[in-house]
């Protein structure tokens, strides 16, 4: 959808649900209109972000996700679960 960061004071979910309201107006309609109960990240991560093979963006991603793999002795296996997007 769109690359926006959006911080949040509390760690709520609220900023993400206002962001979606206000500039994915149409995707939140169509989710709404399908009878689905609605979370603000379902908006958001309907479309998943890709990166350019090399992208900083990318690399930092990467880097994060095997540290935090590492350091909280998760399975790599970790990615393929439902929640991973």
């Amino acid at each position: 959808m769109c690359r926006k960061e959006l911080k949040t004071k509390q760690g709520n979910a609220s900023t993400i649900w206002r962001h979606a309201e206000h500039n994915h107006q149409a995707e939140v309609k169509e989710a709404q209109s399908e009878g689905s109960t609605l979370e603000p990240f379902d908006v958001i991560r309907k479309r998943p972000y890709t990166y350019a093979k090399g992208s900083p963006r990318k690399e930092s991603l990467g880097k994060a996700l095997i540290t935090m793999i590492a350091m909280d002795l998760q399975p790599l296996s970790i990615i393929t679960d439902a929640g991973f997007v």
